[in-house]
């Protein structure tokens, strides 16, 4: 393709631009083919014909406190762990039997609202420890989750045995509006005594489809039924794409979820990551893409579908292409069959099926050193 140009300080995106023939202009009174916004220096890449939401309009997922406030007051309450969003419902919880659950006498996750890659997290021992911990803080600015971490998905044949997992799930706010889930799910391992999974805690990272064949096919339905709440929940960042300005033609978003499951492969969204790292290996570097890291493989390949879908379509014909493996999820929830269709037109069931034929007794064994041995650039 011809090159085009483009305004960009999202790591990762403009690394696949380059590689595709694209260059980065500076000049902010050229007219760019494709814009960003610079998460750096807090302004908007305003010339852009393809463009990324501003700031203001996304920030209200990037709370956590506001974000789960929203999840439970629009029906929700389903698709995030047991919540307490201030210390007076734990102490009520405490004091009222009619209150009392399970998950208050086990770990308890206290979160800083607006902290990144866990920190300002504590992981408390039960909802005394929590109500101890959280008094002595300013409990506005923390809320409180329950820690899901069963056994059956935390020590498994499929998991290396004293790790835990956090999936990192894609979400696209495209026009109409619509909000997409991506194919691509990655995994972030961490030893079992870490207190929260986060880069400076990440041993390895492994991709869903490839170590949880059968747990990918239940998890992506009701994934997708996730998304389906947050473009419920949050209409205002939908119809953020439909406000341009006259020399943008599209706007767009791309959110990066942490997940974790429950036995039966339940996805509760535990926080919403509004400028998620893109990253992508280089192939100069790495030229088999079999080598690139985990994270960074399933980060391409939902690039290169964004791409395709969002960017040269709008560029070329003014108008979107094939979702590729992008599924709309809000304000039309797939259905059963929808997703099924979706499987057999990406070649995802015989996928699933060849990942899971290559896990014979033993095929994990030593996976955590084989891996963590092969890990290049690790936070």
């Amino acid at each position: 393709m011809c090159i085009r140009d483009s305004h960009t300080n999202r790591v990762g995106v403009g690394e696949r631009l380059n590689e595709l023939g694209w260059r980065k202009i500076h000049n902010e009174t050229q007219v760019a083919a494709f814009g960003m916004w610079d998460t750096f220096n807090g302004k908007a890449q305003r010339y852009g014909r393809v463009l990324d939401l501003p700031r203001e309009e996304v920030n209200c997922m990037s709370n956590k406190k506001a974000w789960s406030r929203g999840m439970l007051e629009h029906g929700h309450a389903d698709k995030i762990p047991p919540t307490f969003l201030e210390i007076s419902e734990a102490i009520e919880a405490r004091d009222n039997p009619a209150l009392h659950q399970d998950w208050h006498a086990k770990p308890i996750y206290l979160k800083l609202a607006t902290g990144v890659e866990g920190k300002g997290t504590q992981r408390c021992d039960n909802l005394d420890d929590l109500i101890h911990k959280w008094s002595k803080i300013d409990s506005t600015k923390y809320l409180a989750q329950k820690e899901i971490l069963p056994q059956p998905l935390a020590i498994s044949p499929q998991m290396p045995s004293g790790y835990k997992h956090v999936i990192r799930a894609y979400v696209l706010n495209g026009e109409g509006p619509k909000w997409y889930l991506h194919e691509a799910f990655y995994t972030k391992y961490a030893p079992m005594e870490t207190p929260v999974i986060m880069p400076g805690h990440t041993s390895f990272y492994g991709r869903l489809i490839e170590d949880f064949p059968e747990g990918y096919l239940e998890f992506f339905q009701r994934m997708c039924e996730g998304i389906f709440g947050l473009g419920e929940s949050f209409k205002n960042v939908g119809n953020a794409t439909l406000k341009k300005k006259p020399a943008v033609e599209v706007h767009y978003h791309i959110h990066g979820l942490d997940v974790v499951c429950d036995e039966n492969w339940q996805p509760y969204t535990i926080e919403v990551n509004v400028y998620p790292s893109l990253k992508v290996d280089n192939p100069e570097i790495f030229p088999d893409f079999e080598t690139h890291r985990k994270d960074r493989y399933e980060c391409r390949k939902m690039l290169d579908d964004f791409y395709e879908f969002m960017v040269f379509p709008h560029l070329e014909e003014g108008k979107e292409g094939d979702p590729r493996g992008w599924i709309e999820c809000w304000p039309r929830c797939p259905s059963d069959d929808d997703v099924q269709e979706f499987f057999t037109k990406r070649g995802i069931f015989d996928q699933c099926a060849e990942f899971a034929q290559a896990q014979q007794p033993g095929w994990d064994t030593d996976l955590p050193e084989i891996r963590a041995s092969q890990q290049h650039d690790l936070h």
